[in-house]
């Protein structure tokens, strides 16, 4: 594990860059750009990260590798064994401190100068999660996979919705979001993923 130095320094780093995220398109950031940013020399930069891409793919990874971990923590992936409800929202409460204590950096590249990517594969990690879910929560027959899937992209894109609108107000707690997500999914989705089973 990363020296407590060198943990505040790659942070610095990435802090600069989504302060300048805030003001110019990513294609326009220099590593230059970054480290008069930081206040650091180019030297310091070159040490933790071969380039900007570099240095986002790690924050990146480091958000996925969390929401991974906290699906598995609360979600049960055996065939035989439905977890309850109370676990799920447990999972997305999770989901959400993990938004929240990463908020800077999932503003800044889910805003008009950062990263359709990132968009793009943190909708795919919520979609899968949200699948794997689902699959763990109703065990569904492969008859209705293809609906499954449209549930599947329904519930990931109102999560998505929910969690870009709600990190734009970060003073509100987790708690609000999660009773929302859950309202929705028990209420509305799991009625729905319930009537496709046999």
């Amino acid at each position: 594990m990363p020296s407590q130095k060198v943990q505040k320094t790659r942070q610095n780093l990435l802090n600069a860059c989504i302060q300048l995220l805030d003001q110019q398109d990513l294609s326009q950031i220099s590593v230059t750009d970054i480290v008069e940013q930081a206040k650091v020399h180019r030297a310091t930069f070159y040490r933790h990260f071969e380039d900007k891409y570099d240095l986002l793919n790690e924050a990146e990874t480091e958000i996925f590798d969390e929401m991974t971990a906290a699906f598995n923590r609360y979600i049960n992936q055996s065939d035989n064994t439905k977890i309850d409800t109370a676990n799920f929202a447990a999972y997305r409460l999770a989901l959400l401190h993990i938004f929240m204590q990463h908020a800077p950096f999932v503003n800044a590249m889910l805003g008009a100068n950062g990263d359709l990517t990132f968009e793009n594969k943190l909708y795919d990690q919520i979609y899968q999660l949200t699948q794997l879910g689902f699959k763990t929560l109703y065990q569904l027959p492969p008859s209705v996979t293809q609906k499954a899937e449209f549930i599947g992209h329904y519930a990931a894109s109102a999560a998505f919705g929910i969690v870009r609108q709600w990190l734009k107000t970060p003073t509100n707690t987790p708690d609000e979001p999660a009773q929302l997500l859950d309202e929705l999914t028990i209420k509305g989705v799991a009625t729905t993923l319930n009537e496709l089973n046999p």
